[in-house]
């Protein structure tokens, strides 16, 4: 993949290559593409992401609960 076709619009970059771009400089993919919520991260499943986003829109009480549940229910 060229720069020049990146750059003129000709071709799009992928999440996962925009993952690894963000990566490489330190910055949140939410951040890079310029939304305010952090985008998952690329190789997680649709239920993982789900999971994640789920857990980051709870209050911390309800989040230490969850997190017992999900210890209890691994062993």
């Amino acid at each position: 993949m060229s720069l020049s076709r990146l750059e003129t619009g000709d071709r799009a970059l992928s999440l996962t290559t925009l993952g690894l771009i963000s990566d490489a400089l330190d910055f949140g993919l939410g951040e890079l593409i310029g939304v305010e919520a952090d985008l998952p991260k690329p190789g997680l499943s649709p239920q993982e992401a789900e999971l994640l986003r789920g857990f980051g829109m709870l209050a911390a009480a309800k989040r230490d609960l969850v997190l017992r549940l999900v210890r209890e229910l691994a062993d």
